[in-house]
């Protein structure tokens, strides 16, 4: 009897031995690496950035009379009204490259 109760706590010893093995593995293995972090923390910034300029245009688009009425509001201003419009001609003689795909090739070189 007394054999078979050594046996059952060296192979609960060996266990708990295991699992602390394999847990002291799993962290040094897999231990966080800084740049990585640096990284998630550039992320969870932009992200935060991206939300709050998103949230501060919906605030902007949105007036106390009437919520979401800021381009009926843009639309009759006196501003806007007194608007005109402008018609310019622009030339697209000689502009750019006839041949967009073919390569110019760069002055020869004259040797002497």
């Amino acid at each position: 009897m007394n054999d078979r109760k050594l046996t059952i706590i060296l192979l609960i010893i060996l266990a708990l031995s295991l699992i602390g093995g394999g847990w002291w593995l799993f962290t040094t293995m897999y231990r966080s690496n800084p740049a990585q972090d640096q990284r998630q923390a550039d992320l969870q910034r932009i992200d935060f950035l991206k939300n709050m300029a998103a949230d501060n245009v919906r605030d902007f688009l949105v007036t106390e009379a009437d919520p979401g009425s800021i381009w009926v509001d843009l639309a009759e201003s006196k501003q806007f009204a007194s608007l005109k419009e402008i018609k310019i001609d622009i030339p697209l003689d000689k502009v750019g490259n006839s041949e967009p795909f073919f390569p110019i090739a760069p002055p020869a070189v004259v040797k002497e």
